[in-house]
């Protein structure tokens, strides 16, 4: 016979945010991705995490008002996403977020009263990438840069991408760019895949256009890291007042030296688009 406890309360971790960053940080995740957004309180840090297919992940830290006491780890689903924008009241003042177990509550007041959004989540159906704890960890070397600078490496890369395209029998799935940083200088071609030297990963140059509509500063940081023995990850970091911003785009394993299939992407920046001869 199984034995029920009465009036004990359910244990709630809880922590407090400014309002207008939660919305901010919500509505800037769900434009890059279309499955449900992670978050991580821990210390005195939330951070949400979206993924824009199994190669890109975008993050956004902020800092608490206070500290929480150890983390805690939850998922904010596409539907939930979607009332926390369009009908919860968007207060600028205090907003509770609190977890216990699978479960999620948010609770919010403005002039009209008080109002409560609470959801159950399943951390199993985030389609996290290998290594991502680390791909949310700021690089220890990074190197900073005019936003405007990087952007025309880029893009001056996808442009001889284009060239070996038309003078030479390759398909496009064989090209990517190539990213080595030595010294605090940053190399980047455009060319097939193959064997790369020490320190210099190939990249989806369709994913890097998408970073660059990510982070949208006048100054950028750019960081490259090993995972692995094989693959390594750029970081794009922009610095706000409010937030930090990371963009951990994986390198292309030379197991599989082509171009996968891309995802389709939520945001559209006409300008970047037009700058590139390939179809994002």
């Amino acid at each position: 016979m199984e034995s029920t406890r009465v009036g004990v309360a359910p244990t709630w971790q809880q922590v407090s945010l400014d309002g207008r960053v939660l919305w901010d940080a919500v509505r800037q995740a769900s434009s890059y991705s279309d499955v449900s957004i992670l978050g991580i309180a821990q210390g005195s840090d939330l951070t949400f995490v979206a993924l824009n297919g199994a190669n890109l992940v975008i993050s956004w830290r902020f800092c608490l008002p206070g500290s929480t006491d150890g983390s805690f780890v939850f998922l904010v689903p596409p539907m939930i996403v979607s009332h926390l924008l369009t009908a919860l009241p968007q207060t600028e003042g205090a907003v509770d977020l609190a977890l216990n177990g699978n479960e999620a509550s948010l609770a919010a007041r403005d002039g009209v009263g008080r109002y409560e959004l609470r959801w159950r989540f399943d951390l199993h159906g985030f389609p996290a990438p290998p290594g991502m704890n680390q791909l949310l960890v700021l690089p220890s070397t990074l190197v900073r840069l005019g936003y405007l600078d990087f952007a025309d490496s880029i893009h001056q890369a996808v442009a001889r991408l284009g060239a070996i395209e038309s003078r030479h029998p390759v398909h496009r799935t064989k090209l990517a760019i190539s990213i080595g940083l030595v010294d605090g200088q940053l190399m980047v071609e455009g060319q097939e895949i193959g064997r790369q030297a020490t320190g210099v990963h190939y990249f989806d140059p369709r994913l890097l256009i998408r970073a660059l509509e990510c982070v949208r500063a006048g100054q950028v940081e750019v960081g490259l890291s090993q995972l692995d023995s094989e693959r390594g990850y750029l970081s794009l970091v922009d610095r706000r007042p409010d937030f930090v911003m990371h963009c951990a785009l994986l390198s292309i394993s030379l197991n599989m030296p082509w171009l996968p299939p891309l995802p389709p992407g939520r945001k559209q920046h006409g300008r970047i688009r037009q700058a590139s001869l390939w179809n994002l």
